[in-house]
């Protein structure tokens, strides 16, 4: 059989950002929220990028969202839908594929 998939979570490489709002982090949000990220002493947290590409009806695989992942939590970004911000930030694995 000639299988071919259907939606791809890649990763592409390892990136040193700010921990600030790119990554879901508020100033006011809970020291909870932010563990497991590596935060360096000058505030730069340790990430990995990748892209979500999925095949669409004509079988062409699809560029649909890029994402960060800090510690086992996950932001997705550029995305093609508008979703809140509680959608996209702090996400566990199965929420981000989801």
């Amino acid at each position: 059989q000639d299988m071919q998939p259907r939606f791809m979570f890649g990763k592409e490489k390892e990136v040193t950002l700010p921990n600030g709002e790119r990554l879901g982090f508020d100033a006011g949000q809970t020291r909870r929220n932010v563990l497991g990220r590596a935060i360096r002493s000058n505030g730069e947290v340790k990430a990995i990028t990748g892209g979500v590409i999925g095949r669409d009806d004509t079988g062409r695989m699809t560029w649909l969202a890029s994402w960060l992942k800090a510690g086992n939590r996950y932001t997705l970004e550029q995305m093609r839908a508008n979703l809140p911000a509680d959608m996209r930030h702090d996400l566990e694995y199965r929420d981000a594929v989801a």
